[in-house]
């Protein structure tokens, strides 16, 4: 990656560093379920989200957080210490930049196209996934390493597009097509095609905003996806039992999910038919915690 030496790098003067401070405590959305501070963890920056024009990183208890312009789809690493997140030039490209949270510095990887977003870690912190749009070519979703080795992107060959990459394990991929969820090794190999009716049944829909999260050590599917009611909502799938429960409450109609690696669910989703966005964090269980009054597209490291 090409690196600078202040997280105020001229190139993205527009990043104007803001520190905040929030004295609210994350609310349930349940008023009789106590929240335990545990579910959102110790670390000093704990889970990040868009809110309008800013990205904002935040403490486990909202205290402590940063906020700065110029940059979307932010993404924290499971360790907490730095954040991915997509910048776009003025020639309209869009690139993904790596804030490091403890030296205050940030780079930008060294890739070869001009449209990279939603950037999500591996596992270990030592790589990201991420889409790739190139004009008059199929979307596809693409890997590098932090150290801006080992570029890749999946199925190149192909003129399907996929969509909405997360890790499964530290060495396997999972992408859709609307249709089908496609498993791949890290080295680009298909190691499985799953019909997403037959995995989730008929009832529901994928959108190119669905993502997929194995959890619970392979043993639950969580995703968010169109039901019969016409709501994208957030749902979880028991793959042993095959039973599927909706995490996210009727009134909620859901614009983002991602599941930490330790299986906490969070997403982002707006009261229907139209409201403000706000975050929510879950267990596998359905339990619901409101932890921001608005946002989109949240991210959390490990606790």
């Amino acid at each position: 990656m090409t690196s600078s030496r202040s997280l105020l790098f001229l190139t993205i003067a527009s990043l104007t560093l803001i520190y905040s401070a929030c004295t609210s405590n994350p609310d349930p959305v349940h008023s009789d379920v106590v929240l335990d501070s545990a579910l959102l963890g110790t670390k000093k920056y704990a889970f990040t989200y868009q809110q309008g024009d800013k990205t904002v990183i935040s403490s486990a208890d909202t205290i402590h957080q940063v906020s700065f312009g110029g940059a979307t789809h932010p993404a924290i690493a499971p360790d907490g210490l730095k954040v991915a997140y997509t910048v776009k030039d003025s020639a309209g490209h869009q690139g993904i930049w790596v804030a490091d949270l403890e030296n205050k510095s940030q780079s930008q990887f060294n890739l070869p196209g001009t449209t990279y977003d939603e950037a999500i870690w591996s596992p270990s912190g030592n790589a990201v996934s991420f889409g790739v749009e190139e004009k008059g070519k199929a979307h596809k979703v693409g890997t590098v390493g932090v150290d801006n080795s080992a570029y890749l992107i999946i199925d190149s060959a192909s003129q399907t597009s996929l969509y909405a990459a997360t890790w499964r394990t530290a060495d396997e991929l999972i992408a859709h097509d609307l249709t089908s969820l496609y498993t791949y090794r890290i080295s680009g190999e298909l190691i499985k095609k799953t019909s997403i009716a037959d995995l989730i049944g008929p009832d529901y829909r994928a959108s190119v905003n669905t993502r997929f999260f194995y959890a619970d050590g392979g043993k639950s599917l969580v995703f968010n996806v169109t039901g019969k009611d016409g709501i994208m909502a957030v749902y979880v799938s028991n793959l042993l039992t095959k039973g599927i429960s909706r995490i996210s409450t009727e009134s909620l109609s859901v614009s983002g999910l991602f599941v930490t690696f330790d299986n906490r669910v969070f997403f982002s989703a707006a009261s229907k038919p139209s409201g403000t966005s706000k975050i929510y964090v879950s267990d596998l269980k359905g339990k619901v915690w409101k932890i921001s009054e608005q946002g989109t597209d949240p991210t959390a490291a490990n606790k």
